[in-house]
């Protein structure tokens, strides 16, 4: 080991308690509603009762929800399945912070998962460890705090916890946004009057969110996009192992290690798994595996009937289940190490799903807007997996930042577009540099089967020219001295974040604020504080 390891920076840390005690400090301190009467409340509907949408009505209950009304239309019922996990970023835990939930972050994320290890698809040497070093974690915060995988279905369950209580905040499941129009409203301004499937009317609204995802009905009123929905030519073959622990061999059980993800990659293959389970002994792991291909020949491979429903499209039977993990051996072997077999066979669901993706977009002009709509996450424009649950709630959050503008709804509720209209093309620009960088790195990987040849190139990880070139000298170097780095924090028992890592300091600044604000509707109980003094 290099003798670099052997002297580590002394930390000095100044303690302190910034939640007051005293006999009443484990009190749950609630202040009383009291709706804002002096003017006409707005109303503002969500459209998807995602993780974005709930994270929105989260933030905005705490921020202007005493004198708005929300409500949430959701067409699945309470009990839809959320998926598997998401590592949020700065932008998703601040959205957690001010949503009030902050403190059950740990509850809901896996301890450790911030680590990937990066294999080829054959061989015993990783290319690459990433995760987030200890001492750079302390030093700065900012780029390397803790971002573990989250549980998807336990964040939304602790997203709606945090408006279940809120008079002014209602969620309607089972009820679909399926088209919307203008209707004048009285103030002299117009208001959005949101249809079902039949055409009834779901109400009407001063503003709307539409959160519902790539599958957006009410997108066309927004943006310009010729292409539209299009499928990528790709799909993945979704699924989740219990108890990876239970039917992983030796050898594999020992590399995926305490790992967060497993990233086995060549040309023309991908081969992912990732923990995501709520807490420290929830084990479950997503496995996800991508093929050229679409559902439709997939399916017939499989003599499978394609589902009509998401819900359909879960497979646990032992026949359709059985049949796609033949499907995907089949299309392994001889390309993957026979030791990642076991991934594949220990599958307990699956699911079978196109890549789906918007084509070139942009802003409708303002003349040609008739709506009081915004779209938020995939809804504006689709980024590609991986990207889009980050960014939405990212969307959300600068959204929410815009609504608490005492200027944005005048007092008749009228809404002031011009910053929303700003902010709405800032939200687009990230899309659309996330998007092309997504699909440039994702289908530059999986379109590459022809040769036959699995090997990674080095034109897969930079254009031709100057970055190979500077990839080539330097990269082997960085790589093998950052897995040094790893394996003596993996020898330690320090590798990857848990609930003692650093957080973002924009994280820990807002959750400070909301703890200390009995108008968060937070109170001051003796979990926060012990939870607090760990972070600081």
């Amino acid at each position: 080991m290099q003798k670099v390891w052997l002297v580590f920076p002394v930390v000095v840390g100044v303690a302190y308690i910034l939640l007051a005690g005293g006999d009443d400090a484990d009190a749950v301190v609630r202040v009383p509603f009291e709706p804002d009467l002096s003017r006409p409340l707005p109303r503002i509907a969500i459209c998807g009762a995602g993780i974005s949408g709930l994270t929105l009505a989260g933030v905005l209950s705490k921020t202007i929800g005493r004198g708005t009304h929300i409500t949430i239309f959701e067409r699945a019922d309470v009990d839809q399945d959320q998926g598997y996990g998401l590592d949020l970023d700065e932008h998703g835990q601040e959205a957690l912070a001010r949503a009030g939930v902050y403190h059950k972050y740990w509850n809901i994320s896996k301890p450790r998962s911030d680590s990937m290890a990066v294999y080829p698809l054959r061989g015993d040497d990783p290319i690459l460890m990433w995760f987030r070093p200890k001492l750079l974690q302390r030093w700065f915060p900012s780029l390397f705090a803790a971002r573990p995988e989250t549980n998807r279905g336990a964040l939304r369950d602790v997203l709606l916890e945090s408006i279940a209580d809120h008079p002014l905040v209602e969620v309607r499941y089972e009820t679909t946004v399926a088209d919307a129009r203008p209707t004048p409203s009285e103030a002299g301004g117009v208001l959005a009057e949101l249809l079902d499937k039949s055409g009834a009317s779901l109400g009407t609204y001063d503003l709307v969110v539409d959160a519902t995802g790539v599958h957006s009905p009410l997108r066309k009123y927004r943006v310009n996009d010729d292409t539209g929905k299009t499928r990528t030519g790709e799909l993945a073959i979704h699924g989740v192992i219990n108890h990876p622990e239970n039917v992983f061999g030796e050898r594999l059980l020992e590399r995926f290690g305490v790992h967060g993800s497993l990233f086995l990659v060549g040309q023309g293959y991908e081969l992912i798994i990732q923990r995501f389970g709520a807490g420290r002994e929830d084990n479950r792991t997503a496995v996800f595996y991508i093929l050229p291909s679409d559902e439709e020949t997939v399916y017939r491979e499989l003599g499978i009937d394609k589902p009509t429903s998401r819900q359909g499209g879960i497979m646990t039977d032992a026949v359709r289940l059985g049949r796609v993990k033949e499907l995907v051996l089949r299309d392994m072997n001889g390309k993957f190490d026979p030791i990642y077999n076991d991934i594949i066979r220990g599958l307990d669901r699956v699911t079978v799903r196109s890549f789906v993706t918007h084509g070139t977009t942009t802003l409708k002009p303002e003349a040609e807007v008739r709506l009081p709509l915004i779209c938020v996450g995939d809804s504006q424009r689709n980024c590609g997996l991986g990207a889009g649950g980050i960014l939405a709630m990212h969307d959300c959050l600068d959204l929410a930042d815009h609504l608490k503008d005492q200027t944005i709804f005048s007092q008749e509720g009228v809404v002031n577009w011009g910053p929303l209209r700003d902010l709405e093309q800032v939200m687009l620009e990230r899309k659309t540099e996330t998007h092309e960088e997504m699909m440039e790195m994702r289908l530059g990987i999986i379109k590459r089967r022809a040769d036959g040849d699995t090997s990674l190139s080095w034109d897969l990880l930079a254009n031709p020219g100057v970055g190979q070139t500077v990839l080539r000298t330097f990269l082997p170097t960085i790589s093998r001295w950052w897995n040094s780095w790893y394996e003596y924090e993996l020898r330690h028992g320090v590798a990857g974040s848990d609930v003692d890592s650093p957080i973002y300091p924009s994280v820990k600044e807002v959750w400070d604020e909301v703890v200390a604000s009995s108008d968060a509707g937070y109170g001051r109980s003796s979990e926060n504080r012990n939870m607090f003094r760990r972070f600081l």
